[in-house]
């Protein structure tokens, strides 16, 4: 005879498996099997661009980190959140290009339609897929800063971006000077806003000089443009 204690461990047993058939049929998964980890976050969600605009020197730098990071995470929240917003400041940003660069890229009297946030938007993600390495922008004072009323500054800084590769070699992406101008807006929280991107090639730094808005951002602008 089967002791009792051995057809209550047999009843147990009927009764898991009964349970594990019908998780089957209902989807569920076996308890029976190792514990499977949570799948991966998509790359570069847990990046976080932190966003400070209360002084120009700190909007500079939120942007500089939002191209470094290249349109993982909030980058382009963070990046676009720089340029004035008419719709919700009161001020909206103007983009102007170099002219040798919109005549080289576009032929004699070409202009460029009226720039919009959103294009701003494309050419934050055309950057990000210019080169596999690493990003980082600098921006170096260059001429005189306008800085005397406390709500409204001009600013001319020369930028270079640059990507380094796993072996450490570097690479320059774009290499222009920027006439930019920001104001203090209050509403709807206060903040520094860039309304005014004036772009301009560096002569002589061209590897090509017939092609004047090689790896500015005038041409880089230019050439993700899709409307």
């Amino acid at each position: 005879m089967i002791p009792r204690s051995r057809w209550a461990c047999r009843g147990v047993v009927a009764l898991v498996m009964a349970g594990c058939i019908a998780m089957g049929a209902s989807g569920c998964r076996n308890p029976f099997l190792p514990g499977q980890p949570e799948p991966p976050s998509t790359a570069g969600e847990d990046v976080t661009v932190a966003m400070d605009f209360s002084k120009p020197e700190l909007l500079f730098a939120t942007l500089t980190t939002a191209i470094a990071v290249k349109n993982t995470g909030n980058g382009v929240a963070a990046y676009i959140a720089a340029f004035a917003d008419s719709g919700t400041q009161g001020v909206g940003m103007r983009i102007e290009f170099d002219p040798d660069v919109v005549t080289e890229r576009g032929g004699v009297g070409k202009r460029v339609p009226s720039w919009l946030r959103t294009d701003e938007v494309d050419f934050y993600r055309y950057l990000s897929t210019l080169g596999s390495g690493d990003y980082s922008l600098a921006l170096t004072p260059t001429l005189t800063d306008n800085t005397g009323d406390p709500e409204h500054q001009i600013f001319n800084r020369e930028y270079t971006l640059t990507t380094t590769a796993t072996d450490g070699n570097t690479t320059d992406l774009a290499r222009g000077w920027a006439e930019i101008e920001m104001r203090f807006v209050s509403d709807p929280s206060p903040q520094w806003v860039i309304t005014r991107w004036t772009d301009h090639v560096i002569s002589g730094i061209d590897p090509n000089p017939t092609d004047p808005g090689q790896r500015s951002f005038s041409r880089l602008r230019f050439d993700s443009y899709t409307r």
